[in-house]
């Protein structure tokens, strides 16, 4: 029996005997009940908007807007539809496809539902986070849909999205489906043979729950293993959680992008592993394709994916998730499904002319009804595997030496050009880069630099680090920064007080060995520091690319914080991919004193002009202009400047930004404002824990002081808010200095470390804009606006119909709004920043990726 079978038949082995240790009948009351209850929540959801309240039928579209559904999320509502009308709870009209008669379910029959599945869950241990995931969202529902609550602040606050989703995804049927994998492969590694180790590529590895249970087993295989994953963060959590097996590789990897642009060659992997990973590709089918290509003849692709397309708790909970930010180009754009089906995973490797595929558990087994299947597929079985290093021998036995190729790849047909010629140009671009010897000027210069470049190497998995190496483009990222703080503090003595937001501002400029090194030197040496006294008066801060009379200037303009820092996770991917042919710049505070001691009052006019000013004094003329939070107020005014002045503004971009309908003047409210910001629970702060009684609360302020929030004025109310006045009554009687300090220690990790001096300049500068803002009445904008609307959370200081009110009332040209992923402290983050940078391409025609 070759290794392809004994992998096939030790991964059955492994589900049957899952599946045996499982109560068949038991576990498909379990799985029927879940249905239910998820059946009970749409209803209730329906029932409450009151969509179908009369005899009149309503089209899908009709029941999305009657239930205020983002539209990303009226893909969910239309599968809600269709579920219930499945199931008899909903008519549905073919002729006029309408729905009508809703059937709710009753609110006792429903929590009944609810502890039938709890019971059942407790008998077959299938996942205690399941059923608190499934009410957490179903307390929810309503907001969920239409986007005032966030699934990820909601579910899992604070959390990176793949930690939320592989905690969803601990059941008991990936736990037996993994068990099927590992033994798969403990069979394909035991039957390797040839000269080169068997090579094995992990796709979407998220926070390594499969990596736990393969490596280890691997280990006594000699095996060469690359772990990949989209985000450098996870990677380096990877890195430091299998530390002890030093023969595990780490690159960043996306499914969605050429593997060859990200340093992936044709034929070079004998498995590819991805668990629960393929139904996120924009196409999965290309996604295969590309997947393919990596693997050698006879390549085995190895997969987890839920099958089960109508997954009714999915519907009503993580499919939030699953939608969020997806643009799906294959089969699942016109079908109106969120995942393949088992007989759509055939048909697409049997396109792909996939041999050997087997998929468990079987149709009979206990754990069909999940919908979790393992694949098991050979990939380009019609060919032989011919090594490299076989061909190389093979060449030098029959060609003189100077015939012999420098370089070889074996790939699975050569580039054609449109009339079917070799397309030779590509072929080229195929070539690697030359890499020349490291000149002397390269290298490190010093102690100091040496230290730096062997900590970057370390960091980032790479074996060298010259002075003039882009940490970002090295795989760095913003949390990496964080990081490195953390070492650079133990071993470097001039980093001893180094905060991590002062040094990531600086590397946002300078993101070199060379660079972090002056700046360290000047904090250690006074020769090398600015002159005392001295007062930066230039707000534009170059950030990646080179001026050009072709192309225009890129602008992120500041947020509240008064500093670019909100834009770090996007500036990073920017310098990733964009080879620099065009400028983008930031615009921040340059003299925050200054900033501090100026009057409110007309202040974001004032700064507007000369930022715009500064702009366009280098000559620059040609502007795409963005701006985040309070900076999309400050950047209308900036393009309204800079239209005047007679540069031309290609495009506006404001994300997630708004201007209060009144002044606020309460410190504690907007020290409660600056909390949230950083990333901090406000009730580790002493305020109240929930964000919805806070705006309440806030309202019922303004409705006794129209126009102004006064200072103590949450403070002063009365018994209805006695719960929320009576925790900024003794927030009040703290001193700052102490409020301070408490924000220190509760700031999570992933947001940085800060001393009180640093956190008051950052809470003052923020003050100070809010203060502005709520003071800043805008004139309406004479040309067109494209809104970045986040679909998450809208607490406070305005919903999402008074955002939206606010730019359609502001914008005399073309509104174009985009929903996007997150909420207004997220939408920026690691996770949602591709997607941001996506859209500004589209929107800067290619511009800012140039």
């Amino acid at each position: 029996m070759t290794s392809r079978a004994q992998a096939r038949t030790a991964a059955a082995e492994a589900v049957r005997e899952a599946g045996a240790a499982v109560d068949g009948a038991r576990l498909t009351d379990f799985l029927a009940a879940l249905d239910d209850v998820a059946v009970a929540e749409m209803t209730r959801v329906l029932a409450a908007s009151g969509v179908f309240d009369s005899a009149a039928a309503r089209t899908a579209e009709e029941v999305g807007t009657a239930l205020r559904a983002t539209p990303r999320h009226r893909h969910i509502v239309r599968r809600w539809l269709r579920a219930l009308a499945a199931r008899d709870r909903l008519t549905h009209r073919d002729a006029d496809a309408t729905y009508t008669g809703l059937r709710p379910v009753s609110a006792p029959e429903a929590e009944r539902r609810w502890r039938r599945a709890a019971d059942l869950e407790h008998e077959i241990g299938w996942s205690t986070e399941l059923l608190t995931v499934m009410r957490t969202c179903a307390e929810r529902l309503p907001e969920l849909v239409c986007g005032d609550v966030g699934i990820r602040d909601l579910l899992f606050p604070g959390a990176a999205t793949e930690a939320a989703d592989a905690a969803y995804r601990d059941n008991l049927a990936i736990r037996h489906l993994n068990r099927a994998v590992v033994a798969a492969l403990r069979e394909i590694a035991a039957g390797h043979t040839g000269e080169e180790r068997l090579r094995v590529l992990e796709v979407g590895g998220g926070v390594g729950g499969t990596t736990g249970e393969l490596v280890p087993v691997l280990a006594e295989y000699g095996v060469d293993y690359l772990f990949t994953d989209p985000s450098a963060f996870f990677l380096n959590e990877a890195r430091e959680r299998f530390a002890d097996h030093a023969w595990v590789r780490y690159q960043r990897f996306d499914v969605d992008e050429d593997p060859r642009a990200q340093h992936l060659l044709p034929n070079t992997f004998d498995v590819v592993v991805c668990a629960n990973t393929l139904h996120a590709a924009t196409d999965a089918d290309a996604a295969v394709g590309r997947l393919r290509e990596l693997l050698v003849p006879g390549g085995q692709l190895v997969f987890v994916e839920n099958t089960r397309d109508e997954n009714l708790p999915l519907l009503v909970s993580m499919e939030f998730l699953e939608v969020a930010g997806r643009t799906w180009t294959d089969v699942r754009e016109h079908t109106g499904q969120s995942f393949l089906t088992h007989t759509q995973w055939r048909a697409l490797l049997d396109g792909h002319e996939a041999s050997g595929v087997t998929s468990l558990p079987d149709a009979g087994d206990a754990l069909a009804g999940t919908g979790q299947e393992v694949f098991i597929a050979t990939m380009k079985d019609d060919r032989h595997h011919v090594p490299v290093g076989e061909l190389a021998r093979t060449a030098a036995t029959r060609l003189p030496e100077y015939m012999l190729p420098a370089v070889w790849q074996v790939v699975d047909a050569l580039p054609r050009t449109a009339n079917g010629k070799t397309d030779r140009a590509r072929l080229r671009s195929w070539l690697p880069r030359e890499s020349a010897p490291v000149v002397v000027d390269e290298r490190p210069k010093d102690e100091l630099e040496h230290s730096l470049a062997d900590l970057w190497a370390e960091l980032l998995a790479v074996e060298g680090v010259t002075r003039n190496d882009d940490f970002f483009d090295l795989g760095g990222d913003s949390l990496l920064v964080a990081r490195m703080v953390g070492r650079l503090r133990e071993r470097v003595p001039q980093a001893a007080d180094l905060e991590w937001e002062v040094v990531l501002r600086h590397m946002l400029r300078r993101p070199t060995v060379a660079g972090l090194a002056a700046f360290l030197r000047a904090l250690a040496g006074p020769e090398d520091a600015p002159a005392a006294g001295a007062v930066r008066t230039d707000p534009v801060i170059h950030l990646h690319g080179s001026r050009s009379e072709d192309e225009p200037t890129t602008v992120l303009v500041h947020a509240g914080t008064a500093t670019i820092m909100p834009y770090r996770a996007l500036i990073t991917e920017i310098r990733r991919r964009s080879p620099g042919l065009a400028e983008v710049v930031g615009v921040e505070v340059p003299d925050l004193s200054g900033f501090l001691a100026a009057p409110p009052d007309g202040l974001i006019e004032r700064m507007a002009a000369d930022y715009a000013r500064a702009l366009t004094a280098d000559g620059r003329r040609r502007f795409h202009v963005v701006g985040y939070c309070l900076g999309g107020l400050i950047a209308t005014e900036v393009a309204r400047n800079l239209a005047e002045s007679g540069a031309e503004v290609e495009s506006l971009t404001v994300i997630s930004s708004h201007s209060p309908r009144f002044r606020l003047d309460d410190e504690l409210l907007a020290e409660y404002s600056f909390a949230v910001m950083m990333g901090i629970d406000p009730a580790d702060l002493g305020f109240p824990d929930d964000q919805y009684r806070v705006a309440a609360a806030a309202d019922a302020v303004l409705a006794a002081s129209p126009g102004v929030l006064p200072d103590g004025g949450l403070a002063a109310l009365g018994e209805e808010f006695e719960d929320v006045a009576s925790r900024f009554r003794r927030l009040a009687d703290v001193p700052r200095a102490t409020r301070i300090a408490r924000m220190c220690e509760a700031v999570p990790a992933s947001a940085g470390t800060y001393e009180p001096d640093h956190m008051t300049r950052l809470f003052l500068a923020f003050r100070q804009s809010v203060f502005a803002i709520t003071r800043y009445r805008a004139e309406p904008y004479a040309g067109d606006i494209t809104f970045l609307r986040h679909d998450g959370a809208y607490p406070f200081p305005g919903s999402k119909d008074a955002v939206t009110a606010y730019w359609e009332e502001l914008t005399l040209g073309d509104l174009d709004i985009v929903d996007i992923g997150g909420d207004h402290y997220s939408c920026l983050s690691v996770e949602h920043a591709p997607g941001i940078l996506k859209t500004l391409g589209e929107l800067t025609q290619g511009a800012i990726t140039r």
